[in-house]
């Protein structure tokens, strides 16, 4: 098992096996380690992502617990959100596009702006379900579009 701090520092529970709790109230902790003494609070936990809010000396830290099998399920990319490959954005309601944000050769990344798109007096962004690269943009800022009219292809 480890810890890592802050996304960056890992520590292994070996070392941490080498200090000792001095005293203890409630989430609040005196921990003796390498002759140190450090003032620890547990501020929150989060069992889902195995994560600490807690502050050592002031200092606010997140702390990531994992174990063996978190490990190897980050080593095989299982923790990884699968990328998507666009073919073509479309329209998901008909309207009036107000603002186009793209134009052909542009690299899209999940979650980037694409258009607005207002319908029914509300401007609707229309973000990149997934990645790619823009080789046409089918529509111009003016323009009207049907449900699934056809906005850019990739």
């Amino acid at each position: 098992m480890k810890y890592t701090i802050n996304d960056h520092i890992e520590i292994p529970l070996e070392s941490l096996a080498k200090g000792s709790i001095i005293h203890q109230t409630g989430d609040e902790y005196r921990f003796l380690y390498n002759e140190k003494l450090y003032d620890i609070r547990v501020m929150a936990y989060h069992p889902e992502t195995k994560t600490y809010q807690m502050k050592v000396n002031g200092y606010r830290l997140k702390v990531q617990r994992s174990d063996k099998i978190d490990e190897l399920i980050q080593k095989l990319g299982f923790n990884q959100p699968p990328k998507v490959a666009l073919k073509e954005v479309l329209a998901p309601m008909p309207g009036l596009v107000k603002e186009v944000y793209v134009k052909a050769g542009d690299e899209i990344k999940t979650g980037d702006n694409l258009f607005i798109l207002e319908a029914m007096k509300m401007e609707n962004i229309i973000k990149a379900a997934g990645e790619g690269i823009i080789s046409a943009v089918m529509v111009n800022q003016g323009d009207k579009v049907e449900k699934n009219g056809l906005l850019a292809k990739l």
